[in-house]
């Protein structure tokens, strides 16, 4: 092989040429809407040469040390909501994710209960991706509360209801709703 520029020319045993991709980012935070409270893991995925460093940043101010692909917010406060993006850095690019938003929903409350011939029926709002328990039982401040059944919100979250179910003989229900990890 020869090698030459406006000095001249030299010939070269081996080359090697080494090509670096920049960084990308191809799976950006998403956008989650949860209870206050809650465990939240916000993730990324980039694309391009190693190594690849990551900032996290909400409401376009670095986090202090949320620097990998991940963001782990174990107990979700009002403070914690916004607008997240992160940053993905190697040896040729800084690329910068579209925004994934936070939003913390209002307390968890029953909506209506209203009586069915074989007991109530319990409607509240949902979100999306969260499972819920309907718990009972018989006395308000004693007694252990009794799982009467779990649903999976619809898809997209919204108007959600269960039927609970009682003996026509049985004492009067305290009924609660309970968001499942």
């Amino acid at each position: 092989m020869v090698v030459s520029n406006s000095i001249g020319k030299t010939a070269a045993v081996s080359a090697t040429l080494t090509v670096n991709e920049p960084a990308a980012i191809s799976t950006p935070p998403q956008t989650l809407t949860v209870y206050e409270g809650e465990p939240v893991t916000l993730s990324v995925s980039a694309t391009g040469t190693q190594p690849i460093t990551y900032q996290w940043f909400l409401n376009n101010q670095p986090i202090n040390g949320a620097t990998g692909p991940s963001l782990v917010i174990p107990s979700v406060q009002t403070t914690n909501a916004g607008s997240y993006t992160v940053t993905a850095q190697n040896v040729v690019l800084t690329a910068t994710s579209g925004a994934g938003v936070l939003t913390i929903a209002p307390p968890l409350q029953i909506g209506a209960i209203s009586p069915t011939a074989t007991g109530y029926r319990v409607d509240w709002v949902s979100l999306a991706a969260h499972s819920y328990a309907v718990e009972t039982r018989s006395a308000v401040d004693t007694g252990a509360w009794v799982v009467s059944g779990t649903v999976l919100a619809p898809s997209g979250g919204g108007a959600t209801s269960a039927n609970v179910d009682v003996a026509p003989s049985s004492e009067p229900q305290f009924i609660r709703l309970k968001v499942l990890p």
